[in-house]
């Protein structure tokens, strides 16, 4: 199973804060099936250029790489592999953020893309457009569940999905009791194509991709699995 939503990189945004818990998360990660995972650094266009951003991130995963290494452990075989992405939190003017592209996962055409946490409007749906028609770029929305309060009684969840987005759904949402008939439901209506652990560490927000497949397995059926395995491989080729 492949894991394409994390924040396990030490030390580089509100995830992981060392190289002990990134390898805490990925054993866990490991025990529970997860054979790859694609860690999403968060990126705020207010914060750092794409440039700098990427540096942090290659020495983030650089350190995390040498720390795997003193403990014997090996990627693909002890704990899963790591591929690099980022989550882009979406801005004015995305779409003509020349950089934009070398933000993608594993250097290839999928951008995971983090929306507002507010009412969007057309012009917002229109820039996503633009960012999937300038840059060629296959556009896999981070999350979804955690929009659609905000998007209550409008038609914008389904003008973004018209587009052709990729949209992942995190674990948390099919795992809580509370919205799990929802998440189901959203899954059964092919609206969610791949899953994410979101994790950031191991206590609040910790590893629980294992109990998401298990559900979803028992409930619809192991071809959502295969579903969703292709299409987040297909993230990292």
């Amino acid at each position: 199973m492949i894991d394409v939503h994390s924040h396990i990189l030490p030390g580089i945004d509100d995830g992981s804060r060392d190289t002990k818990m990134s390898l805490m998360m990925l054993k866990e990660s490991f025990a529970q099936g997860i054979e790859t995972m694609i860690a999403t650094p968060h990126f705020y266009i207010n914060r750092n250029e794409a440039e700098v951003f990427l540096e942090k991130r290659k020495a983030s995963f650089e350190k995390l790489k040498e720390a795997a290494n003193k403990e014997g452990l090996s990627f693909g075989k002890d704990i899963p592999k790591v591929y690099t992405g980022s989550e882009v939190f979406f801005f004015r003017g995305i779409s003509k953020y020349k950089a934009l592209p070398s933000l993608t996962v594993n250097e290839g055409k999928y951008l995971l893309l983090e929306m507002p946490f507010s009412k969007w409007n057309d012009s917002i749906i229109s820039e996503v457009e633009d960012i999937m028609y300038t840059f060629k770029l296959q556009v896999v929305i981070a999350h979804i569940e955690r929009f659609l309060e905000y998007q209550k009684g409008t038609d914008l969840i389904d003008k973004l999905l018209s587009l052709g987005v990729t949209v992942q759904m995190n674990a948390e949402y099919i795992n809580s009791f509370f919205t799990r008939g929802k998440a189901l439901k959203l899954i059964k209506e092919d609206v969610v194509q791949v899953l994410g652990s979101d994790c950031h560490n191991m206590e609040k927000r910790p590893p629980n991709l294992r109990k998401s497949i298990d559900i979803i397995e028992k409930k619809l059926g192991h071809n959502f699995i295969d579903k969703f395995n292709k299409i987040g491989y297909n993230m990292i080729n």
